[in-house]
């Protein structure tokens, strides 16, 4: 799990299982705020679990959620659904 940085953006990658993720922080203005986003390299999807904020280390805390939820439902983690009664 790197942390890397590129075109002012911060990134952090993730492998869940055989799936690999990508979490991005981008910048949305010269406010300070930024913007948290994951993508699944399984299914292309693009994900963010919350909008906007200041504090990076929570952004990629509440974007890992996002991941781990995500790869739960799509993935084949341990969850597993239930018929309804």
């Amino acid at each position: 799990m790197a942390t890397v940085k590129r075109d002012g953006r911060k990134r952090k990658q993730l492998q869940l299982g055989k799936v690999r993720y990508e979490i991005q922080i981008s910048p949305t203005g010269a406010d300070g705020f930024c913007r948290a986003t994951w993508f699944c390299s399984e299914c292309a999807e693009n994900g963010t679990l919350s909008p906007v904020g200041m504090d990076v280390t929570e952004l990629i805390r509440e974007a890992e959620i996002g991941v781990r939820v995500h790869h739960t439902l799509y993935h084949g983690g341990d969850w597993t659904p239930r018929k309804p009664r």
